[in-house]
């Protein structure tokens, strides 16, 4: 329809956006098998200095990619980087001063980060956007994202499921806050936060794209034929029988802000400055019939 405001991308109808959802997850799933390996992979030694940073009390003595039932998943060797008291009892490292060598073993499964990951990138290709270049901001906003919670969700998990096993080897019980957030997630916090991810970035693209006002100074007829022809009504601000120095002319459903004024006036010293907003997203919603009036606030 003309007039319609280009600001921001209409809300889909349902069955469109259906549609678009298989879309992007046969996309999303068809790459992420080509590249899930080679990506875990790389993150490995990320995942081991994250560990070490985040609890300096382990030391990660071997990390791989394997695989057991058909199942991926990291098989991370943890070990005490020093002794320390657990409630009144000494734990030593494994090979401390002549103990057997050996090291604690933490299986970190892959499934369902990877459906985290997959989530973030279905959730910024399949919600409609204002053209390309808004696309590929959003989808370079996602790949950070989606190995932000591939590292941080795979260290926190390896740390809280060591001392889970540590508290299990010498029979005592304490909060593990860690460990929580590892269930927290498991159990659908995950996709939960998948899901504000890939928002955030819809919406930092979607700024990040956004068109810059364009401003012209034209002539007090121009000015008063703009506001005459102009499809909706607009708000004035301030209203009329307040005197200013600068009113505005602002189309709500443009944006209740700046984003939204398409005319303004500025009365100085000299003349009357008129200035009327030029860019395509005010050029798109002014009309050519007189059907509409200003309404003042």
């Amino acid at each position: 329809m003309r007039g319609s405001p280009t600001q921001a991308a209409p809300w889909p109808l349902p069955a469109k956006l259906v549609a678009r959802a298989l879309l992007a997850t046969a996309v999303v799933l068809a790459a992420a098998h080509l590249i899930e390996r080679a990506t875990v992979r790389a993150l490995i030694p990320l995942a081991r200095a994250t560990v070490s940073i985040m609890d300096d009390r382990i030391t990660v003595d071997d990390a791989r990619l394997a695989r057991s039932d058909g199942r991926e998943m990291v098989r991370f060797a943890l070990n005490l980087s020093e002794p320390l008291s657990i409630q009144g009892r000494e734990a030593y490292p494994i090979g401390w001063r002549g103990i057997q060598m050996g090291a604690i073993e933490v299986r970190y499964w892959l499934g369902g980060v990877y459906g985290y990951g997959a989530l973030i990138l279905i959730v910024v290709l399949a919600w409609p956007a204002r053209g390309f270049r808004e696309l590929l901001a959003r989808s370079l906003l996602a790949v950070p994202l989606v190995l932000f919670v591939l590292l941080i969700d795979m260290s926190l998990t390896v740390i809280g499921e060591f001392w889970r096993l540590l508290d299990h080897l010498f029979a005592v019980e304490h909060a593990n806050g860690l460990l929580v957030w590892s269930r927290l997630l498991n159990g659908g916090g995950g996709y939960v936060l998948a899901l504000l991810l890939g928002a955030a970035a819809i919406a930092l693209a979607h700024r990040l794209c956004g068109q810059r006002p364009r401003w012209q100074t034209v002539s007090r007829q121009d000015f008063d034929k703009f506001l005459r022809h102009y499809e909706r009504p607009l708000e004035v601000d301030p209203p009329w029988e307040r005197w200013t120095r600068k009113r505005y002319f602002r189309d709500l459903t443009l944006g209740t802000h700046g984003d939204g004024v398409v005319a303004q006036c500025r009365h100085s010293r000299g003349p009357t400055q008129y200035r009327l907003r030029t860019d395509d997203m005010c050029a798109r919603s002014a009309g050519d019939s007189d059907s509409a009036r200003m309404r003042p606030a």
